[in-house]
C-alpha cells in the first residue's frame, strides 16, 4: 500500500502501488518496479514479527478497558513522525505494541499502563574505526557512558562499494548498549556474527539511537567509514 500527501496535487508518494514503488532518495523523489524478495526468515526477523504478533494479542486480552482506553488517550495525545515527517496520531494498541516491543528488545518487561513521555536526545559518533586486518570495528560516541534509563540502538550495513549512498534499508540492528556502556564500544564480535566480517575497502554505514527505558526514541544519527587497515 501506498501512503501520499496531497497539496496542489500529489506533493509526495511512498510504498507500492500497481506494481511500482515510490520512494525518496538523496537526490528525490523516484519511481522503480516492485520486486517482491524471497523472505529469508531469519530467527531476528522472526523474533520482531513474534513481538509485534504477541503485543497486539496481549491488548486485547490481558488489558483492561480502562487500560486499553488509557493507552488510546496517550496515543491521542502523543503524536509521532511519519514517513515523510509529518506529525501523525497512532491508535492505542499502535501505542502500546510500539513501545512495549522496544522494551522486549531491551530485556524489560512489558509495561500495562502507559508511560509518562520523555524527551530523548540524540547521539554523536564522533569516530569509527573499521580495520579488517586486527579484526577490529570500535565505535566512538557521546555522550558517555549511555545515560541512565537509556539504551543506545546501533545498527550497521554489510560491507558495500564507496559508490552506495541510498542505504537505510540495507541497515540492521547490531547491537543495544544498556545504561552505563562506556565509549568505544566494541562491536567486531557483533559485525562478524551478522555479516560475516570486514572487507578491505568497502565502506560500512553506521546509525545510533538513544531509545528510553519506556520505549521513546531520540533522532537517529548515521555515519559511514571506510574499511582499512589504517585507522
Amino acid at each position: 500500500m501506498a501512503k501520499v500527501k496531497y497539496g496542489g496535487g500529489i506533493q509526495d508518494l511512498r510504498g507500492s502501488i500497481a506494481g511500482q514503488v515510490h520512494s525518496r532518495n538523496t537526490f528525490g523523489n523516484y519511481i522503480r518496479q516492485k520486486v517482491s524478495p524471497v523472505q529469508p526468515r531469519t530467527s531476528r526477523q522472526l523474533e520482531v514479527r513474534e513481538l509485534f504478533t504477541s503485543f497486539s494479542r496481549r491488548f486485547s486480552q490481558v488489558l483492561t478497558d480502562e487500560q486499553q482506553e488509557a493507552w488510546r488517550q496517550a496515543a491521542a495525545s502523543t503524536p509521532v513522525r511519519d514517513v515523510f515527517g509529518d506529525s501523525i496520531t497512532l491508535t492505542g494498541i499502535n501505542l502500546y505494541t510500539r513501545l512495549n516491543s522496544l522494551r522486549a528488545l531491551m530485556g524489560l518487561e512489558p509495561l500495562n499502563d502507559p508511560p509518562p513521555v520523555v524527551e530523548v536526545g540524540a547521539p554523536e559518533i564522533t569516530n569509527v574505526t573499521a580495520n579488517p586486518i586486527d579484526a577490529i570495528l570500535n565505535v566512538d560516541f557521546s555522550p558517555s557512558p549511555v545515560p541512565a534509563d537509556t539504551y543506545l540502538f546501533i545498527w550497521a550495513t554489510e560491507p558495500l562499494n564507496p559508490g552506495v549512498a541510498f542505504v537505510a534499508h540495507k541497515l540492521r540492528l547490531l547491537t543495544i548498549l544498556p545504561p552505563g556502556t562506556a565509549s568505544p564500544a566494541e562491536l567486531f564480535p557483533a559485525y562478524l556474527e551478522r555479516f560475516g566480517g570486514l572487507v578491505n575497502g568497502k565502506r560500512l554505514y553506521l546509525a545510533a539511537e538513544f531509545v528510553h527505558a519506556y520505549g521513546w526514541k531520540g533522532q537517529r544519527v548515521l555515519t559511514s567509514a571506510r574499511i582499512t587497515p589504517i585507522g
